[in-house]
Parts: structure tokens; C-alpha cells; sequence
């Protein structure tokens, strides 16, 4: 796959394709840390939790939270009815139960506030759930054919009154969650958990081949398997004549976000095969994508909040070289779609990443995409 090329069916791969072989253990990713240390025994972030408000809610939680917090500064009694202002029956229960848990930030999970300045006036949940329909029915236009294809009692899910809210870390989780969990205005309340990779070598193999066996002990055939035993059983090879990775209408490759550990953009039999912004420069803003990340020109790291997308661990290398390892280029391994071109969407440090982060990054695979054609 070439460099530089715009992108336009996109498939998501690594963590997010592969969360069943996860298991929400794990711990908070430190800076440094090695891939043979083992892991704290937390299984989700303390003092957050991720929750979806129901429609009787009809302002921005992260505002009216702000807005509490205020208040409280100025000792003002509106601080104790924030929420019952807000709420279609005035109940003023959201009040007290962010009160007793001493919630004092809320942050939307899948957008950020300068998407919110797209709204002209209050910044309400109807001008929220317009803001979300657009950017669906932008979807719809831009890939008729597959909208066409959804069943028609298909509902796509509403995404904008999900927020993660952060309290005291030493408060039991679990407790707040149920506590929130039982008010009439919440639908729904999710642990921030953490996810460890499981079962990877340390380090991506760095010279097996199409036609070699026993790399790593396992033997060769009859008794054994081949170094590419998987490429082999789903009979990539009676596929390549036909496709290796680009739409059947046109030259351009189909574009895999690997939403994983970064990838090393550098390695040989990758470095031809990444996905490169053509909507970004390399400038401190956001450029002509619109998904709000500034110089993303090979994807985005949402651990660091920047553009630093290389693999640190190995593990996302390793997915994106199953996925699309250059062929005939006498490196290495070949991938299954050697023709497609890899975003790199890193979410985790190391053995950790967190639900919140997971999300992020599929959400902004699919909105990278979308304004990049």
C-alpha cells in the first residue's frame, strides 16, 4: 500500500477486534514500565465511571456540573438544585446523589467541547442529539450504498448524553455505581475498565517466512505447523489474484485502523503500508479532517493526547503485521491484505488500556475517515 494515499472503507483492528481475548484486569499504565512486570490487580479506574443519562436530562451534564461547582464556590442555594432546573420533572435527585458521592467533573466520552462549538445557543440536549443526527446523516451520504444495505428497523445509537464522571478515587466505585444506577434519570452505568493483552510474545517476529516452519519450536508439518500457519488456513493466497487489500471500483486500499498499542511506522515491512493524513500538516492545529486532533498525520495517541502513535510494546506491530505485512519485498512475514494501508489509533501504554480509551479511538477512526475522502 502506498503512503500518502486518501483512505476510504476503514476496518477497525487490534484491541478493539480483539476484546474477548482481553480481560479487564490490569492497572494504570506507568511511564516506563516494562512488559514483564506484573500488573496491579485493579480491575477499572478509580473514582470514575461512565454513565448514560436519560433523556429527562435536557442540558450537558459536564455544564451543568460546572455550573454546580460554581456556584458551590459562591455559596450560592442554587448550587443544591443545578440539576432539578435541568430535569423534565424537576426532581431533584441527580442533585443529591452528586452531592453525597462528591462528583465534581463530567467529560462527554464521545466528543469534546470544541465540537460543542458548532452549536449556535444553549448548549442543550436537543441542539446535543442535532449535533450527532448531522454527523450520521453525513455518513449516510457519504456511503449510500452501505446505508442502503442496514436493515430498515436499524436504529443507530445515541451517543451524545454518555459521560465519563470522576469522584474522590478512595469512594468505592462499585457503590457509587449502583447508588447511581438506581436514579430514574440515569439509563445506564459502566465501570471505566482497565484491559491487559493476553497470550502475545514480547516481540513481533522479525524474519519468518511464507515458506518456513519451526521459527518459534512449533515444528514443521505433518507434525508441526508452517511460520504463517494462519494466512495459509484461510487461503489468503486463492484471494490475492483478486483483491490484496484495494476496492474493487478503485485503485485507492482500504484503510484498517489498528486501535491497539501504536504501530511502528518505521518497520520494514510496514513502513510502506501506512495510512498518511492527506488532510493534515504538521502545523499545532487542526487541519482540513475536522475531527477536532491536531497533526494526526498517521493516526492519534489517546493515551498522551497527541500524535505520537509509535508502538512501544509490540503488540499493535504485530496486528498490524497480520493485518498488512508489505509482499514481495524479501522482509519478513507477508499480511493477510498486503495492499491495505494501517491508521494507527493508539489506546494503550504498554499492557493497559481503559474502556474511555477504546471508545475514543474508535470513534475517531470512524470520523478520521469519513472527513478524509
Amino acid at each position: 500500500m502506498r503512503a500518502r494515499t486518501r483512505g476510504l472503507p476503514i476496518v477497525l483492528a487490534g484491541l478493539t477486534g480483539a476484546l474477548l481475548g482481553l480481560g479487564p484486569v490490569a492497572a494504570e499504565p506507568r511511564q516506563g514500565q516494562s512488559a514483564n512486570e506484573e500488573p496491579p490487580a485493579e480491575r477499572f479506574v478509580k473514582g470514575e465511571l461512565i454513565v448514560t443519562f436519560t433523556d429527562s436530562v435536557t442540558e450537558c451534564v459536564h455544564h451543568l456540573v460546572k455550573s454546580k461547582k460554581l456556584l458551590e464556590g459562591q455559596k450560592s442555594p442554587y448550587a443544591k438544585t443545578v440539576f432539578k432546573r435541568a430535569t423534565s420533572d424537576q426532581s431533584d435527585s441527580l442533585d443529591k446523589r452528586f452531592e453525597a458521592h462528591q462528583i465534581r467533573s463530567a467529560r462527554p466520552l464521545f466528543r469534546n467541547e470544541l465540537e460543542e462549538e458548532k452549536i449556535v445557543g444553549p448548549k442543550t440536549l436537543a441542539a446535543l442529539k442535532t449535533l450527532h443526527a448531522d454527523r450520521q446523516a453525513a455518513v449516510k451520504a457519504k456511503f449510500p450504498q452501505r446505508a442502503a444495505r442496514a436493515p430498515s428497523h436499524a436504529v443507530l445509537p445515541d451517543l451524545s448524553h454518555i459521560y465519563v464522571v470522576t469522584f474522590p478515587p478512595e469512594l468505592p466505585v462499585e457503590t457509587v455505581a449502583a447508588d447511581l444506577k438506581s436514579d430514574p434519570h440515569i439509563r445506564s452505568v459502566e465501570l471505566n475498565s482497565y484491559y491487559q493483552l493476553q497470550a502475545f510474545p514480547q516481540d513481533p517476529p522479525s524474519d519468518p517466512y511464507y515458506s518456513s516452519c519451526n521459527s518459534w519450536g512449533q515444528g514443521c508439518p505433518p507434525d508441526g505447523y508452517d511460520d504463517l500457519w494462519g494466512v495459509k488456513q484461510v487461503k489468503a493466497n486463492l484471494a490475492w489474484p483478486t483483491t490484496q487489500g484495494r476496492r474493487s471500483d478503485t485503485t485507492q486500499p482500504i484503510v484498517v485502523a489498528v486501535v491497539d498499542t501504536g504501530v511502528d511506522y518505521t518497520h520494514p515491512d510496514l513502513n510502506d503500508n501506512i495510512w498518511t493524513n492527506l488532510a493534515e500538516t504538521v502545523n499545532g492545529v487542526d487541519d482540513g479532517d475536522a475531527n477536532l486532533e491536531v497533526d494526526d498525520i498517521r493516526g492519534y495517541n489517546f493515551v498522551s493526547r497527541n500524535n505520537d502513535t509509535q508502538d512501544r510494546y509490540g503488540h499493535g506491530t504485530h496486528i498490524a503485521g497480520t493485518i498488512a505485512a508489505e509482499a514481495n519485498n524479501a522482509e519478513g512475514v507477508i499480511g493477510v491484505a498486503p495492499q491495505v494501508q494501517i491508521m494507527s489509533v493508539k489506546v494503550g501504554s504498554d499492557l493497559i488500556t481503559t474502556s474511555e480509551l477504546v471508545a475514543q479511538g474508535i470513534d475517531y477512526a470512524a470520523i478520521t475517515c469519513l472527513n478524509n475522502t
